[in-house]
């Protein structure tokens, strides 16, 4: 039986859990991963996060998932699929998003491991999924692109500064 809940040819999807902690707070304190947040997490707030995505897998049976090199079983991040909870029109639709380490950037693992969430989110008969990120970080916003995403709008994220570079946000969505 597979340790994964989820696969794809190169990856393994797993739920979070505590003994993530390490590889989650290293992940979330790398400056460079951090690059388009407006600050790398402390300690705490890694834990709560894990806190969290344990919750919210528990209430809705999907949320992030540690994902890992099948051939390895390596920690490169993680991706997933939550509910979107800040203040906003979205509030409650189905988000997908992705942090990984920058040793597996440019090797297709987001695109690979997005795209079988997509799917995922198809199964559980979820109808359409968001994913948003700063104006400034083309990476993902390609990434979006790549797993036929489409456009909607940009908006501001009311949970950053006013005068941060970070605040006005693109909008793509996928229907499925």
């Amino acid at each position: 039986m597979s340790r994964y809940c989820l696969e794809t040819p190169r990856l393994g999807f797993r739920p979070l859990t505590h003994e993530d902690e390490e590889d989650v707070v290293a992940l979330n304190q790398d400056p460079k991963v951090m690059h388009f947040f407006p600050d790398v997490m402390s300690v705490a707030q890694s834990q709560a996060y894990i806190e969290k995505s344990m919750a919210h897998f528990n209430t809705y049976g999907y949320s992030n998932y540690a994902v890992e090199l099948k051939e390895t079983n390596t920690f490169i991040g993680f991706m997933g699929l939550l509910k979107i909870g800040f203040e906003h029109e979205l509030k409650g639709q189905v988000e997908i998003g992705w942090r990984l380490k920058k040793d597996y950037w440019h090797q297709g693992y987001a695109v690979e491991g997005a795209r079988a969430l997509l799917d995922y989110a198809s199964q559980l008969g979820i109808k359409e999924v968001y994913s948003f990120t700063a104006v400034i970080n083309l990476p993902s916003e390609q990434v979006m692109k790549r797993i036929g995403m489409t456009y909607v709008n940009e908006f501001l994220h009311p949970n950053v500064e006013e005068t941060s570079v970070l605040r006005p946000h693109v909008l793509y969505v996928k229907r499925l």
